[in-house]
């Protein structure tokens, strides 16, 4: 997928309502490979929605 800022895009959500779950976003552009990982102890959309939108944020504050 291309969800940051139209960069090609990994999201995974991995985990158990047991134990929790991880929220991994990768983003790729043509120098580096970024990471975004954030946990919590249940599962729910927005926060995948929410971390998706950090990553975003992120990225472009390290556009030069």
């Amino acid at each position: 997928s291309y969800h940051i800022n139209n960069k090609l895009s990994t999201i995974k959500v991995s985990g158990n309502k047991h134990q929790g779950f991880t929220y991994h976003i990768y983003w790729y552009d043509n120098t580096y490979a970024h990471e975004l990982e954030c946990a919590n102890r249940k599962y729910d959309k927005r926060i995948t929605d929410r971390t998706i939108a950090l990553s975003k944020l992120i990225d472009k504050s390290t556009v030069s």
